[in-house]
């Protein structure tokens, strides 16, 4: 598995075996079918594996970001958006 897939797993206690949903438009599928963990800022660029720079598509978003119809900007906005979510429910 690679490193920036576990660290977001690891980050978001999610099993190999769970169902989660895609940052960008919301639907959810089985982890290991149809979502791919995407770096924000691609590694060729300087980016890295933290969490901060890696935000879980579905294959159709995924598409759209390597065609840039997603911006960085965007993905980072969404991303950014989706880690205050997630952190607010798990201090319930």
């Amino acid at each position: 598995m690679k490193r920036h897939v576990h660290n977001y797993l690891k980050y978001f206690e999610i099993g190999e075996q769970d169902t989660w949903c895609c940052e960008a438009c919301g639907r959810i599928f089985h982890i290991n079918n149809g979502l791919d963990i995407h770096h924000i800022i691609l590694k060729s660029q300087g980016g890295t594996d933290d969490i901060t720079n890696c935000i879980c598509l579905c294959r159709r978003c995924h598409d759209m970001a390597h065609a840039e119809k997603l911006s960085k900007g965007e993905l980072q906005f969404i991303h950014n958006n989706f880690l205050v979510g997630t952190r607010k429910q798990f201090m319930k």
